[in-house]
């Protein structure tokens, strides 16, 4: 079996620190060990993802031969893939010397002192931070160590899992595939993976209608729900919105506008749901919501 990581930054933010810092470790169901700790200030994080995102948008947009982006307010005047390699440098060593302050690099001692390099290990991150939530946690060097170790995010507040109809066996695992708007996009690749699925009951809504996809979600027993297409976050990633179709109009929805399709879906046994979209954010928060049992982004 695993180890359970639970690492609670607490209360705080990047300008005034995580003065509570507390992480639980052992096997799941029996965190036996407990160490605590705290985090400085460093405002500079949010900022250097923000330049860091403004970048990779101005890169891509060149690639396709978009207008570029006119970066102001970082002081950027010059993109080019040297200058984002260097902002990906910067942003690292800062992840990096932020965890090693004096405070925070005791409760790693303690993991790799109580934690094998060879075996695996889940860490789940707690926090209600927007930026906590965006960091690219694997740049962390405790997982260039631990190369067994998976990170996942959560709320530090979570209700208990919904209760579910009693699973009757069944000879095939029913997935219902939402392709959604593929401008620029190529989701072929994703049908034909599902295609090779063996032992599944698989049915595709190829950008469908608002009304299609709730009638599916809400009249069919599904195990597993898969989304591939464009998605944004949105109101300070406290919202995910997938775009499903290329229509003019009514080409988007929210989790909140398929909260009741969702759990009705969940009550009938869905029990995953998978979701292949940029800028997923505010769309796994929203499933967290939405007491979706195991959701993936």
């Amino acid at each position: 079996m695993s180890e359970l990581v639970i690492l609670s930054l607490g209360p705080g933010n990047f300008d005034e620190g995580f003065p509570a810092v507390t992480v639980r470790l052992g096997k799941p169901g029996n965190l036996s060990m407990q160490f605590t700790g705290s985090l400085p200030p460093a405002p500079e994080i949010p900022q250097l993802y923000r330049n860091w995102q403004l970048l990779y948008q101005a890169l891509c947009q060149s690639s396709r031969g978009s207008p570029p982006i006119e970066i102001v307010e970082t002081g950027v005047t010059h993109i080019s893939e040297g200058v984002f390699q260097d902002i990906c440098r910067c942003l690292e060593n800062s992840i990096n010397s932020w965890l090693s302050s004096e405070a925070f690099h005791k409760i790693e001692l303690q993991l790799r002192t109580q934690l094998k390099i060879s075996e695996s290990v889940r860490v789940v991150i707690e926090s209600d931070d927007e930026y906590i939530w965006r960091l690219p946690w694997q740049l962390w060097s405790f997982f260039q160590d631990y190369r067994q170790a998976e990170v996942s995010l959560s709320s530090p507040e979570y209700p208990p899992p919904p209760q579910l109809l009693p699973k009757i066996a069944k000879a095939k695992v029913k997935i219902l595939a939402i392709l959604g708007s593929s401008k620029g996009i190529n989701l072929q690749k994703d049908q034909d993976l599902l295609k090779q699925l063996p032992g599944v009951e698989l049915k595709f809504l190829v950008e469908p209608e608002r009304q299609e996809l709730n009638d599916q979600l809400w009249e069919q027993g599904w195990d597993l729900l898969f989304f591939a297409g464009h998605g944004c976050s949105e109101n300070n990633a406290t919202t995910g919105r997938l775009f499903i179709n290329q229509n003019p109009i009514n080409n988007s929805l929210t989790i909140e506008e398929l909260q009741e399709a969702l759990s009705r879906a969940i009550h009938k046994g869905l029990q995953l749901a998978i979701f292949n979209s940029c800028d997923g954010l505010g769309l796994a928060r929203q499933l967290a919501a939405a007491k979706i049992p195991l959701p993936t982004i």
